[in-house]
């Protein structure tokens, strides 16, 4: 593992040193970890980077939620929302920088609407049980266990999953940044 871990980061500084942009996608929940550290130093002094923040707040009746933390809050969340409408706000903010230096940024907002199924207390209590639910906006994931009891979205459905990408790349081509760069 040790091996291939040190294969990954060499050839992740051997990209950052060809790259004409870096983006670096890093959860703010998990600390970083010496190689992230490695390359976000030679991102810096090789030039021009991205920096992508984002987060979102799921909207019920009028009442912005976030992240339930506690088995019990997700529990009486799951019940309070199952068979209902919600719509989760995703907020994205894009920095670009030049030789350290802000060059510019832009910044915007998704709103996709949510319709949760109706889980049964029993289902409630072993959703909740995983730990799933409890560091994500909302109480859910579309993307995981959560999507059982997810019945339909409309908008964006990257935007639930974590990042807009339509709303990324509107982003980027603000700053002058093609998606496509970044392959």
């Amino acid at each position: 593992d040790d091996k291939l871990e040190k294969l990954a980061v060499s050839d992740g500084l051997r990209a950052v040193r060809f790259a004409e942009v870096v983006v670096v996608l890093l959860d703010a929940t998990i600390p970083f970890e010496k190689q992230d550290l490695t390359i976000i130093d030679l991102v810096e002094s090789e030039g021009r980077a991205v920096v992508i923040g984002c987060d979102s707040m799921l909207s019920i009746d009028g009442e912005l939620v976030g992240k339930p933390h506690t088995p019990e809050v997700a529990a009486a969340r799951w019940r309070a929302m199952r068979g209902r409408t919600g719509r989760l706000l995703t907020g994205h903010c894009a920095i670009l920088l030049d030789d350290g230096a802000v060059a510019g940024e832009s910044g915007g907002t998704r709103a996709t609407t949510l319709r949760f199924g109706a889980p049964s207390d029993a289902e409630i209590d072993a959703y909740v049980a995983t730990g799933e639910p409890l560091p994500v906006a909302g109480g859910f994931t579309l993307d995981g266990l959560g999507g059982w009891f997810v019945d339909g979205i409309e908008g964006d459905p990257s935007s639930v999953i974590g990042i807009s990408l339509p709303l990324t790349r509107q982003l980027l081509g603000d700053l002058g940044v093609s998606p496509v760069a970044l392959w």
